[in-house]
């Protein structure tokens, strides 16, 4: 049984109501959230029209003293950080995830500073475990490239964060190419989380949008596909050296056959991407991590050990609960699912690797008993 220190790579907190963050806001933007006719209701995002008809949270998460899971640090700490031995946890946001779904793209930019600084006041600051992503509305780079760089000396800031696409072009365009510039200035990650998709964003299927819940979620891993091709392709790893890219709750099982089929494709077209010198996957191997919720589930258990050994999963997978989602990983869970010799790496090993230019967690020899 694994007994040492934990790094939690995906913790969704949430402000009780707009309130909070709007009064982060410069008076001129409060003034249009609360103008007339707003009544001080204005969304500051919208959420994906995909819902879970059984809900989107833990039935325990749900703070005594009313709003949403995740806004209540108190239960935060008393259901994850203590009992998981969490050592460091870096902070995803909720509704903010979706920042890029507001239609005003000066707004959207103003969202995203206003929840960052909610985000330092009002978690940070209360305990040293936890670790913020600069939240950025990519529906224009440059602003968010000054977000990244106003907030990037701080060292409590472990990544850059973005989900919903705001433009249409996967990530690796060179339209979105001045915020990892930003990113790499500092030596922040990149975190892509899934499910990219809320009010005008593009679809997050191949096709156009689909039906139901049920095919949106078991469909996820298209958009992570999707955006790590086009990183590839356009030779972002060689354009920033430095960069590393985390994809954020979008399963794990796909990256094999998704590497052998790039591969073989880019071995018989090198000339259309001549940016790059390697084949994909080996750009895939030195630049990409993977979280590990949520961890396939195979009829067989052992059929997702060897999944992941084909591309080297004991190095590449970051421990993530998603608390306080539905489907959150226990860390008992998903130490009964992998080998007992990985832990130590996939629940703290590799995150101190991955966030060290940012001192997320001390350089540790941990061993499994």
């Amino acid at each position: 049984m694994y007994t040492g220190p934990v790094i939690d790579c995906d913790i969704h907190h949430a402000w009780a109501s707009p309130e909070e963050v709007i009064g982060f806001m410069p008076p001129a933007w409060q003034e249009f959230v609360r103008g007339p006719g707003q009544a001080g209701l204005l969304p500051i995002s919208t959420p994906s029209s995909y819902q879970n008809p059984l809900g989107g949270n833990r039935g325990d998460t749900f703070p005594g003293g009313g709003g949403p899971p995740g806004s209540s640090y108190e239960l935060v700490r008393d259901q994850l950080l203590e009992p998981m031995r969490i050592e460091a946890g870096v902070l995803t946001h909720g509704e903010g995830l979706f920042v890029d779904s507001n239609p005003n793209p000066f707004f959207a930019a103003e969202i995203a500073r206003a929840a960052n600084e909610w985000t330092r006041e009002t978690w940070l600051s209360r305990d040293e475990r936890l670790f913020g992503s600069i939240l950025v509305s990519n529906q224009d780079p440059v602003l968010a490239a000054q977000e990244i760089r106003r907030l990037g000396p701080d060292g409590r800031m472990a990544q850059v964060l973005m989900a919903v696409n705001g433009l249409g072009p996967p990530f690796g365009h060179p339209l979105f190419h001045p915020i990892y510039e930003a990113a790499a200035e500092f030596g922040l990650p990149i975190a892509l989380h899934a499910p990219g998709h809320g009010g005008n964003s593009p679809s997050s299927t191949a096709q156009a949008q689909a039906n139901f819940y049920v095919e949106y979620h078991a469909l996820i891993m298209q958009t992570m596909m999707t955006h790590v091709v086009s990183f590839i392709s356009h030779g972002v790893f060689e354009k920033f050296p430095s960069l590393r890219l985390l994809l954020v709750e979008g399963g794990v099982a796909w990256v094999p056959s998704l590497l052998w089929r790039f591969d073989t494709e880019y071995r018989r077209l090198p000339e259309e991407t001549p940016r790059l010198e390697r084949l994909p996957s080996e750009y895939f191997r030195e630049h990409v991590r993977l979280t590990s919720q949520p961890l396939e589930l195979p009829p067989d258990p052992a059929d997702l050990i060897e999944t992941l050994e084909l591309f080297g999963g004991e190095d590449m997978i970051l421990f993530a609960t998603d608390y306080p989602h539905w489907d959150a990983d226990e860390l008992d869970y998903v130490s009964t699912r992998l080998p007992e010799a990985w832990l130590p790496k996939i629940l703290y090993g590799n995150a101190a690797e991955f966030y060290a230019v940012r001192g997320l967690a001390r350089p540790l020899a941990v061993t499994s008993t």
